[in-house]
């Protein structure tokens, strides 16, 4: 009895393969970008003098402008192109985009640097977000929403804990540079990832 209900519950938990790699691209993409996000305050503060609170906001709010423009007329692209692998492709580009950015922070002098960099990120970001939510809406197991949901949250989670405290760390005793590259690193790595589902997802 025991042996059979611990079968059902595994059961529950399985994932498809196309599913399982858009949940550990996610994971690895933004377990390497909250390695930044707790600190990138502080590392404005160092990198430019005067109003850095206000060059932060300033900075947000030009990414979440971008992004948002650029993430509706992606989905209406996507939406409109048969098959699937668009949106793959979409995914694993506007991620790489994103990634190399991240190369280019410890480049930043000047606040306009940094606007600039926050912008093309946006751009690369708006394109890949659409384009896994649709994947992923697509290919989640019928009658495991829940519970696929629930897995994708609890791993994102758990892995931008872990780079919160952990990009701190890298900061204080490698510099900034080094915990960008890093952080970009993990981001390339993670933007390839779904392309190992590449022969599960519908063409043309």
């Amino acid at each position: 009895m025991n042996g059979q209900l611990k079968m059902i519950s595994l059961k529950e938990y399985a994932i498809n393969p196309v599913i399982k790699a858009l949940i550990i691209n996610d994971f690895v993409v933004w377990s390497g970008v909250n390695l930044i996000s707790p600190i990138l305050p502080l590392f404005i503060a160092d990198r430019l003098d005067g109003k850095s609170i206000e060059i932060v906001a300033t900075s947000t709010a030009i990414f979440l402008l971008v992004r948002s423009l650029i993430e509706l007329p992606l989905g209406r692209i996507t939406d409109k192109i048969r098959g699937d692998r668009d949106e793959l492709w979409f995914r694993v580009g506007g991620t790489i985009l994103a990634s190399i950015i991240l190369f280019l922070f410890p480049l930043v002098t000047q606040a306009w640097h940094l606007y600039l960099l926050q912008a093309i990120s946006a751009i690369g970001r708006g394109i890949a977000a659409p384009a896994w939510y649709s994947l992923f809406s697509k290919y989640i197991d019928k009658g495991k929403e829940a519970v696929t949901w629930g897995i994708e949250d609890t791993m994102l989670n758990l892995g931008m804990a872990a780079t919160a405290a952990l990009g701190g760390f890298i900061a204080q005793e490698s510099g900034f540079s080094v915990l960008f590259y890093i952080a970009g690193s993990l981001n390339l790595v993670g933007a390839l990832i779904p392309l190992v589902a590449y022969d599960k997802i519908k063409k043309k």
